[in-house]
């Protein structure tokens, strides 16, 4: 089957790893795609990179890329990720073309965007294009029931995936990889994130529960793993705030983040109750656990309903994310509970996203 992928982000947002995974998937299935990413770096298997300057005209040269891509490309399916802006026009284009329209829904996007137009914008997209399309895959049951109530046909299940060869704790050594870092001898809690306006969210307050924390305990040392359009904003906000012992990576290679999460005694997750947060899964701890890290924090919705029992979980208030900090320290209890990595490997393997993209492509 011929298919046409389109991830309309870049490697900074955390869904541009999803559309990789997709796409490796429907390789290995046998399929014959084409994916489009924005400013792909190159590297990427095959990904055809459309320039997309950060301005309303780099948007708008993008979107009439990808629309020529979508008008006279040869393909039986356009598989696209996100009800956005973006999306729209390559959605009327395939319908119009009479071609099998999937959109993979990994967000509400509507509940991160910065400002109120766009947020009412996406808001009228995700309600009225649902049920415009032949299929959606999400990755959760809130999602799910969300799509539905908007009128989608046909919605599938198609899980968030952790690459387990790579995110593989035996392949590390700790204090190895807390030299490289030059973080030898510090307790290192480890946050990982794209700083966007979806992916970063919480982070303000996951760092003032570490400044807490660090009342304490001197030698905790904050290393948020991760970068993007938003780095010199938080860490300006860090310093402003008197936080100490902090270390913002930038941009990490996929391949270096297990590295990172290595490095680390524990992991800190903190999510908002908020209808996005309440539709995710939260791909940073699927990472933590999958390299038997302790997680610390305040989980919801999906997340909390699939890996709580994996977690050592806080009450919503800062200090309450503090105190839980200061006990996993006290005890000196770092490894993940429960066989976690065992979890990961079952539920969300390269496998069974294989196995889930056969269903939604019959």
């Amino acid at each position: 089957m011929k298919i046409l992928l389109i991830n309309f982000l870049d490697k900074r947002y955390g869904s541009t790893y999803r559309a990789r995974h997709i796409f490796k998937c429907l390789k290995e299935l046998g399929h014959s795609v084409k994916y489009i990413e924005s400013n792909s770096p190159g590297g990427n298997d095959g990904a055809t990179s459309v320039y997309q300057a950060d301005s309303n005209t780099g948007y708008i040269y993008a979107t009439l890329v990808r629309s020529f891509y979508c008008l006279f490309s040869k393909y039986d399916v356009l598989y696209l990720q996100k009800f956005i802006l973006p999306a729209v026009p390559c959605i009327i284009i395939g319908k119009l073309r009479n071609k099998k329209v999937i959109v993979d829904w990994d967000d509400l996007d509507s509940d991160f965007q910065r400002t109120a137009f766009r947020k009412n914008l996406t808001t009228k997209i995700e309600f009225n294009y649902p049920k415009k399309v032949d299929s959606i895959t999400v990755h959760n049951e809130y999602l799910k029931k969300f799509a539905l109530s908007m009128g989608a046909a046909n919605v599938f299940s198609v899980n968030q995936i952790v690459n387990t060869e790579i995110f593989d704790p035996s392949k590390y050594i700790q204090e190895e990889e807390k030299g490289k870092l030059g973080l030898k001898g510090k307790i290192l809690a480890g946050f990982l994130c794209t700083l966007t306006h979806g992916g970063a969210g919480d982070l303000d307050l996951v760092a003032e529960a570490v400044k807490m924390a660090r009342k304490r305990y001197s030698d905790l040392f904050f290393l948020v793993i991760g970068g993007g359009p938003l780095e010199n904003e938080f860490a300006k906000a860090f310093d402003e705030a008197g936080l100490k012992n902090y270390l913002i990576t930038g941009l990490v290679l996929q391949d270096d983040v297990p590295k990172h999460l290595a490095a680390c005694d524990f992991c800190l997750i903190y999510m908002r109750e908020t209808a996005g947060n309440k539709m995710r899964m939260s791909f940073k701890v699927l990472e933590y656990l999958s390299m038997n890290k302790k997680v610390v924090g305040h989980v919801v919705g999906e997340t909390k309903d699939k890996l709580e029992k994996y977690i050592v979980v806080s009450g919503a208030k800062a200090q309450d994310f503090s105190d839980k900090i200061c006990s996993v320290i006290e005890k000196k209890e770092y490894l993940s509970n429960n066989n976690s990595r065992d979890y990961i490997i079952q539920n969300h393997s390269i496998e069974i996203m294989k196995k889930q993209l056969s269903e939604v492509l019959k």
